[in-house]
């Protein structure tokens, strides 16, 4: 069988897979952008990250086969040199050994506790910021730019210090107030818990 277009059948099916990864991700975040205040929103964002995650790896993990240079095609013999080949004993060939065991390596301490953050990270469903009165998808993501990823991150904030780094990030609050927040926190941690 021709190894070139299996090669490029290969590279094209998996350029498909993570595009399609990539919009269904997109699609994702798109409902659970529209779903955040409802029992729904943390789903949709949850399997939207996950989605993410998928297409990454995917494009990770097959990247190098798809830079892979196609292998050259081997020049075919004349009739003569096949007739010649025919002829010739066949030797006997070795059995295959059996594979060794292979020495799996620690991870470092350092890599546990990057892995250790991402995975919290990416599959908190319990600290959806959403999920507070009056924050919404462009509010959330001023809030996780100021560092306030937790609902514990305002819980456990003054007031005085919330009003301010709201003020400072151009968050404007017109129905509900810091207080506001911070007590909401307060019940959702108790609730995560």
């Amino acid at each position: 069988m021709n190894t070139t277009f299996i090669e490029e059948t290969g590279a094209r099916a998996v350029e498909l897979a993570a595009s399609l990864g990539r919009i269904h991700a997109d699609n994702l975040t798109t409902l659970a952008d529209a779903t955040a205040k409802t029992p729904l929103g943390p789903l949709f964002s949850m399997n939207a990250k996950l989605a993410v995650i998928t297409t990454e790896g995917l494009e990770s993990v097959f990247a190098p086969l798809a830079t892979k240079k196609p292998t050259p095609k081997k020049a075919k013999k004349p009739a003569a040199a096949k007739a010649q080949a025919a002829a010739k004993p066949v030797k006997a060939t070795p059995a295959p050994q059996p594979a060794k065991p292979v020495a799996v390596e620690a991870i470092e301490p350092e890599a546990e506790d990057v892995i250790a953050e991402t995975a919290s990270e990416t599959v908190s469903i319990h600290d959806d910021l959403s999920v507070i009165n009056g924050v919404g998808p462009s509010t959330m993501r001023k809030l996780k730019d100021a560092g306030i990823r937790r609902y514990a991150d305002i819980a456990d904030m003054p007031v005085a210090k919330l009003e301010s780094l709201l003020e400072s990030h151009d968050v404007r609050m017109t129905r509900y107030s810091a207080a506001d927040w911070i007590a909401q926190a307060k019940e959702l941690c108790k609730v995560a818990a």
